[in-house]
């Protein structure tokens, strides 16, 4: 199984982007370490293989596809894969909301050779300052730094726990808002808002409960 593991992500590290791609990248993501999605500096898919996997529901992954296809589809949701300085400047609006989840500072893993590196706090500091002076809603998580608490309106810290027991890597983690709130829906009614699952793209949906569908968005 392991090496039959190996040989799927070595053809999917070669294959162009296509139906196959796409299909080798679920069965890796089903049998690979905790679902992570790991690249070298090539770009490359690294994750190693989980000798502890169990089933796989074929159903159910059909049935996610199947949702994720319905809101992908219905709420004209765009995929990027560009630097994220661009993106912020690409997409400009005020009231635009932003959740960054960059690389950990202090790191030693750099992703791509040639783009800007997470591993220094200053990089960090710039991207936050840039979305704080452009969104009314930023949240933003990584390493627990104290350098980055000023940056946010409010801040909280947690733990998330050792992946090994012996690991000396930093768990303690910062998560960092700046919003405005109070000038729109109270956040009681924002977190009391209907989440039903939806649908497969081939039954019928009716049109009148998008509008809900949408908010929820």
């Amino acid at each position: 199984n392991h090496a039959f593991y190996q040989e799927a992500v070595t053809l999917l590290n070669t294959i162009p982007l296509d139906i196959n791609h796409a299909a080798l990248m679920l069965f890796v993501m089903q049998h690979n370490y905790r679902g992570l999605y790991q690249e070298n500096s090539k770009g490359e898919f690294t994750t190693h293989f989980n000798w502890e996997t169990k089933r796989t529901n074929t159903n159910k992954i059909k049935e996610s596809l199947f949702n994720l296809h319905h809101f992908f589809n219905t709420h004209e949701v765009v995929f990027e894969s560009i630097d994220v300085f661009e993106l912020v400047e690409k997409y400009d609006e005020r009231d635009t909301f932003i959740y960054l989840d960059p690389p950990y500072a202090k790191s030693k893993i750099q992703y791509h050779k040639g783009t800007r590196s997470f591993i220094y706090t200053d990089t960090h500091e710039e991207l936050i300052e840039i979305c704080n002076k452009q969104y009314n809603y930023v949240m933003y998580s990584n390493n627990f730094d104290e350098t980055l608490c000023h940056h946010f309106e409010a801040h909280t810290s947690f733990e998330r726990g050792k992946i090994k027991a012996d690991s000396k890597l930093p768990t303690k983690e910062i998560l960092g808002i700046k919003c405005n709130l109070g000038a729109y829906t109270p956040i009681v009614e924002i977190l009391e808002i209907d989440t039903t699952s939806y649908a497969p793209i081939n039954n019928t949906i009716d049109k009148s409960s998008l509008a809900t569908q949408s908010h929820v968005a």
